[in-house]
């Protein structure tokens, strides 16, 4: 897991992470439920990323079928990349969906395998700050509303 992740805590519904110091990513557990198993990976939360993504090198075990060709656009390029179908929940939390489609993209780093983008991250609450010099991500879904956004309850 993230080297910088040293706490990871579920409360009412929501994921609460502590990490060392200010960290530059938001890297969770992330769990990705196929053929009724569950495999446990490394997820970053890109709120810059309009769709979710998975590296090829981590659906390549499971031969999933693609379901379509997506016009990629970044950026540095522009590609056509196959989507998937796939069940993904929080680790300690449960599902966050259990068929959504994601991106395949070729791997170009090793920390993390899934990207988390807007499509997930609107189905919930999310937060990101800052506490006692150390950054904290929390996650809540389903979302509460904006009455409630700003009322997470403190972890630590």
């Amino acid at each position: 897991m993230n080297d910088m992740l040293y706490n990871y805590k579920v409360i009412d519904n929501e994921i609460v992470c502590r990490y060392k110091g200010i960290t530059k990513h938001i890297v969770t557990p992330i769990i990705l439920n196929v053929n009724k198993s569950h495999y446990e990976y490394k997820a970053i939360w890109d709120t810059g990323a309009e769709r979710s993504c998975i590296f090829s090198d981590v659906i390549k075990p499971f031969n999933l079928q693609k379901v379509s060709t997506f016009n990629l656009r970044t950026v540095n390029r522009n590609e056509p990349v196959n989507t998937y179908f796939i069940s993904i929940s929080l680790k300690e939390l449960g599902k966050i969906s259990d068929n959504i489609e994601i991106i395949g993209l070729n791997r170009n780093t090793d920390i993390f395998d899934v990207i988390i983008g807007i499509d997930i991250i609107n189905m919930g609450d999310f937060y990101f700050g800052i506490e006692d010099g150390c950054s904290i991500f929390k996650f809540r879904i389903p979302s509460r509303g904006i009455k409630n956004n700003i009322k997470f309850k403190k972890a630590w």
